[in-house]
């Protein structure tokens, strides 16, 4: 995972348990933009608001993003919720 100087977050690797955020558990040899982002970075430009990553994690079975206003996205492997 990385973050890209557009603002942008782009997954690629193993997909297994959903890890890469894209809705498969298929592998991803190329970088590819992670869109349910890209489309909420799209709408907060629109309304004028400051939207972005505070920080972002990734390991063999997940990967999360702390957002500046706060929220929390995990997504990946859910064995212990």
């Amino acid at each position: 995972m990385v973050l890209c100087d557009d603002g942008n977050l782009y997954n690629w690797g193993v997909g297994l348990y959903g890890i890469l955020g894209n809705g498969s558990n298929s592998y991803a040899l190329k970088p590819v933009v992670n869109e349910d982002f890209l489309y909420q970075r799209q709408e907060a430009e629109r309304e004028g608001l400051d939207f972005g990553f505070r920080k972002i994690s990734a390991a063999d079975e997940y990967t999360a993003a702390v957002m500046k206003d706060g929220q929390l996205f995990v997504w990946g492997k859910n064995d212990f919720g």
